[in-house]
């Protein structure tokens, strides 16, 4: 067995799962971290990263987090589009609501939307001008790393599989758009921003008002926990840079 396929330990990750305070048996919260998952590992922790950072950055923080969550996004409608009939017939804690071709379907649509190098990201270039010659490297691991779970869930269940994204999600990105724990993060970022003593704000001071339109403070929220990507991307640099919401660590 090698490395890669011992992950996949039922057992093991069933024990990750309590211990992260998620039941292995919670077919609908290891769908809320999978998409997160999915695109922490065929997107973001990629050749993307050699594209965002250093002097030579081709995409900034808040574009960055913009595509992050709109890829999220598409992992998470095409997964919903797939299992959405029989999750309404049996609920979120019947596992054989995942069988291993629902997941190749999913991914492969969810490839075909999110790796077309004709898709045009959130703040306006297409995948394709992002990369330029390095963009098929991009695309050649996104597709190599769906696979490897098609191929996981076709010998070990899609349960074991969708358990495996679950705690993929819970270490790596537990906190991302999409996760349970996402509107927490939206609620402590407006505590703070109400609370000018916070401690928070001990370096720098606190950011001042954001800019507009989310000086609506009613629509900011609401676009924060919805659609973040669709935020203008002075706001979203806002929320990274002068609010420094990647820096709101919950307790456990």
């Amino acid at each position: 067995m090698d490395t890669f396929d011992a992950t996949f330990d039922e057992a093991l990750l069933r024990e990750a799962l309590l211990k992260h305070r998620v039941h292995p048996d919670d077919t609908g919260t290891l769908l809320r971290y999978a998409p997160a998952a999915l695109t922490h590992l065929c997107w973001r922790n990629t050749v993307l990263e050699r594209w965002h950072g250093g002097p030579d950055s081709r995409i900034s923080d808040a574009e960055m987090m913009r595509a992050n969550v709109e890829t999220t996004r598409i992992f998470h409608q095409y997964l919903a589009n797939t299992l959405g009939e029989t999750w309404a017939e049996y609920g979120p804690y019947d596992s054989e609501i995942v069988h291993p071709d629902d997941l190749q379907e999913a991914f492969a649509d969810a490839f075909y939307a999110a790796f077309d190098l004709e898709r045009r990201l959130p703040h306006g270039v297409t995948l394709g001008e992002l990369g330029g010659d390095e963009a098929q490297e991009l695309v050649d691991h996104a597709q190599l790393q769906l696979d490897a779970l098609v191929g996981m869930a076709d010998k070990h269940g899609a349960n074991v599989a969708l358990m495996w994204l679950g705690v993929r999600g819970l270490i790596a990105v537990p906190l991302w758009w999409s996760t349970p724990r996402w509107p927490f993060v939206v609620d402590e970022l407006f505590r703070r921003l109400e609370d000018p003593s916070h401690p928070h704000w001990r370096v720098g001071g606190p950011p001042g008002p954001p800019p507009a339109p989310a000086d609506d403070l009613r629509w900011f929220r609401a676009m924060l926990l919805e659609a973040p990507d669709r935020l203008p991307t002075e706001v979203v640099d806002y929320c990274i840079h002068d609010a420094a919401i990647g820096f709101i660590l919950l307790d456990t």
